[in-house]
């Protein structure tokens, strides 16, 4: 195994391109993953802007402000991907290149690196299972996301809605649909309120004196008792 690992961390630059950004989902208390086909990003953005009716015209507006951005995305993950992808392709090609004994190392060493290949791609068997327990889990997790796309970069955002399609054309494939919201976080702060009772129980006397203006003094009426 150090034979297959060792030629492709020699290439150096090379190997750099295996955490080239790409399109993909990155919980921030989670590990990053990325599916193997985008085949659909619809982006939405809107402007909320209210509205009041008047007695005469038109209804007026008075304010205006931005909803959170939403994004849907449409994607798919395979069982079986093509083993050209990842380390185990780069390391194959590296030895493709130098040739002679590292070039014979790896071919022998294929069958056991296809064996643990979710080591190094993530791949696997139950791949697809796993990786749609992980976004059922995220959603119920209210995990927040950071989602690369080929338009933008989403931060704070939140898992709204799960779609998943499965007939006899895609038993092997995670054919999903993921709708996704942003989450506009604040700051709070605490406030401390006296916890003696006694001076909430006679509001009249304990309230704030407040500024009326000046009043003119008039007679008090006269009630006569029958």
């Amino acid at each position: 195994m150090n034979g297959f690992v060792l030629p492709a961390a020699a290439v150096g630059l090379g190997a750099a391109l295996l955490i080239r950004p790409r399109r993909g989902f990155f919980p921030q208390t989670d590990s990053p993953f990325v599916a193997h086909a985008v085949l659909e990003e619809v982006h939405n953005d809107e402007m909320e802007i209210t509205e009041h009716p008047v007695e005469q015209g038109a209804s007026i507006t008075d304010h205006a402000f931005k909803r959170p951005a939403e994004v849907i995305i449409r994607c798919a993950w395979s069982n079986s991907p093509p083993v050209s992808t990842g380390l185990i392709g780069v390391a194959v090609g590296v030895g493709a290149t130098l040739g002679g004994p590292v070039a014979g190392a790896l071919a022998a060493a294929i069958p056991t690196v296809n064996a643990i290949q979710s080591l190094f791609t993530g791949e696997g068997q139950d791949q697809i299972k796993e990786i749609y327990d992980r976004l059922v889990q995220f959603q119920a997790n209210r995990v927040l996301f950071d989602i690369v796309t080929g338009k933008r970069l989403y931060t704070s955002m939140l898992i709204r809605s799960l779609s998943v399609t499965t007939d006899k054309s895609t038993e092997n494939v995670l054919l999903i649909t993921v709708g996704c919201k942003q989450v506009i976080l604040v700051a709070t702060q605490p406030v401390v309120v006296d916890s003696d009772t006694s001076i909430q129980s006679m509001p009249e006397k304990t309230a704030p004196v407040q500024a009326l203006g000046q009043r003119q003094l008039q007679s008090a009426p006269n009630f006569v008792s029958p």
